[in-house]
């Protein structure tokens, strides 16, 4: 839930601002249009779809269910791998630490 809140008052908060300044430069768009559009992303269609389903009790067959576990625990090891990539792709002789 605190995914779902964050992400629709931070995209409805930071598109408006963002949005706000390029109004008056636009075409005239309706900026809440705007907005909506950018805040339905996704993910977070996903999350409300699995809301939906967890609440209405739907039943979900077991392949499936097997399938999204698995994709779930190799979510912290892709994710290291990535970070990883990333340092190292930057070069380690970059990354200094400060000492007083």
């Amino acid at each position: 839930m605190t995914y779902a809140s964050q992400t629709v008052i931070y995209w409805t908060l930071g598109l408006y601002l963002l949005e706000k300044d390029s109004f008056e430069k636009s075409d005239g768009k309706n900026i809440f249009r705007v907005v909506v559009k950018e805040i339905i992303n996704m993910p977070l269609m996903a999350f409300f779809v699995g809301i939906t389903i967890l609440l209405m009790g739907i039943p979900i067959p077991q392949v499936i269910n097997e399938f999204l576990s698995t994709q779930g625990g190799m979510t912290s090891a892709l994710a290291m791998l990535v970070v990883g990539a990333i340092i190292y792709l930057s070069g380690l002789k970059k990354l200094r630490s400060l000492r007083g």
